[in-house]
C-alpha cells in the first residue's frame, strides 16, 4: 500500500477507476443510427429543473 493509499478512508480506497463511455462511431454502429448527441455523465438535454431556477 502506498502512502495515498494508506491515508484514504476505506470508501475512497473502494472506490472502482472511472470507465468512459463508448466512442460516437461505435454508438452508431451498435444501434444502427446516424444522428448522436453524446452528453456527460452530468449533463441532461432538458435543462435544469424549473424548481432550481
Amino acid at each position: 500500500m502506498n502512502r495515498f493509499e494508506s491515508q484514504a478512508t476505506p470508501g475512497v480506497r473502494g472506490l472502482l477507476p472511472y470507465q468512459p463511455g463508448k466512442p460516437i462511431g461505435e454508438l452508431q454502429r451498435e444501434y444502427g443510427v446516424s444522428d448522436i448527441v453524446k452528453l456527460a455523465s452530468n449533463e441532461n438535454p432538458l435543462g435544469p429543473s424549473p424548481r432550481v431556477r
